[in-house]
């Protein structure tokens, strides 16, 4: 009896360990998989190849999620399909990133998200004043032995782009099809110009488009976030009222995480933006978000929170330089002149960078004309 019981105990364990270590290798398959896509990501983004960056992408199987559970025709999603490449929705986001980084933005990788075997490299982009724009996460799976790209989660948008594209652009095409002169033809040839619109930088002529559409349409969630997308390149007296309008419609929608940060700066709400940055880097686990927090700490006077934030920031990411800049901020609104010059030969060697231009720089006017400054503007700028 007791040799049955340990037989049966045995056989019992080595299925759990057979079940686990088939988890473990599933695991370590999709984790290759992402980070072989990541390093063809920032091959692209170094290049500044929107093409090669494209060719990651599947689109045939990003368009079999575009088309779940809809009841399209063969020859509608024939048609719908070549309108979409045509448009290049996915390419459309993809060069917007690359604009960003050409104009002095940046568009990192942060970690890996790990959810049911699959793991998605998430992506951060943030503009040429390192204020942050989005984060994408890449969904890569295996297509005929080869890494790709089948679809992208965008945290401005709250959901996959598949989903906004399905909610957005197919029902008003697939109405139209029946009656190529009806209004849902209409709408779909303004969606369709609208993209191209903001393809070629004409931000206001796609605003325009979004704003003439009628209700159901100009409420959509997906179709919202594109108009708010044209409204930011706009400025914030146009972005504050779709802002509002997003957060009046869709009140717990996770894209709002993002979308309020600027909004709250704009109008001066610093509680609100603090809160809503402590609540964004709990979700997005990014220590970089911390660094958002610094301008307003210390502007509200609080300059050890401050001093914290950017410590936190920089522990977790230290070879990102931009952070060891904002300490190098803090020093200057402080006037630590001797911790000033001492970090700005730390930097230099660390980052390789060529401190030519400080004694010319305005922020560091008062560091320049002290002693301190005085003495390293001598032994490091080139005369």
């Amino acid at each position: 009896m007791f040799t049955k019981h340990l037989f049966l105990c045995l056989v019992l364990v080595n299925a759990i360990a057979s079940i686990m270590q088939g988890q473990d290798t599933a695991e370590a398959k999709a984790l290759a998989r992402s980070n072989k896509v990541r390093a063809a990501i920032d091959k692209a983004i170094a290049a500044q190849d929107v093409k090669a960056f494209a060719s990651l992408v599947d689109q045939e199987r990003f368009l079999d999620r575009v088309f779940e559970d809809i009841p399209a025709s063969a020859t509608q999603r024939t048609t719908f399909t070549k309108r979409y490449k045509e448009m290049g929705a996915i390419t459309v986001m993809l060069q917007s990133a690359h604009d960003h980084v050409r104009n002095g933005g940046r568009y990192l990788w942060v970690r890996n998200v790990f959810d049911s075997n699959n793991v998605r490299p998430l992506y951060r982009l943030t503009g040429k004043e390192s204020e942050l724009r989005n984060y994408h996460e890449w969904l890569v799976e295996d297509i005929q032995g080869e890494p790709k790209i089948i679809d992208v989660y965008i945290h401005l948008a709250g959901e996959y782009l598949s989903a906004s594209l399905r909610r957005a652009m197919l029902p008003a095409y697939l109405a139209s099809t029946p009656n190529s002169k009806s209004d849902a033809a209409k709408i779909y040839t303004d969606l369709s110009k609208a993209v191209e619109l903001y393809e070629s930088r004409d931000f206001n002529g796609a605003f325009k488009i979004y704003e003439g559409l009628p209700k159901e349409y100009r409420t959509n969630k997906s179709l919202l976030l594109l108009k708010l997308n044209s409204a930011l390149e706009i400025g914030e007296k146009t972005s504050n009222p779709v802002m509002e309008e997003m957060q009046s419609l869709y009140p717990n929608d996770p894209c709002l995480k993002l979308c309020l940060i600027n909004m709250h700066i704009q109008k001066k709400e610093w509680d609100k933006f603090l809160t809503s940055i402590d609540e964004l880097e709990e979700s997005i686990q990014d220590p970089y978000v911390s660094s958002l927090k610094v301008d307003v700490l210390m502007l509200l006077g609080r300059q050890t929170e401050a001093e914290d934030a950017i410590e936190h920031a920089i522990e977790n990411i230290p070879e990102m330089v931009e952070l060891h800049w904002s300490r190098l901020g803090l020093m200057l609104a402080t006037k630590q002149n001797a911790k000033i010059a001492s970090y700005l030969s730390e930097i230099k060697k660390r980052f390789n960078i060529k401190h030519n231009q400080v004694s010319k720089t305005p922020e560091f006017a008062q560091f320049a004309a002290s002693p301190e400054g005085k003495s390293w503007i001598a032994a490091n700028e080139k005369r």
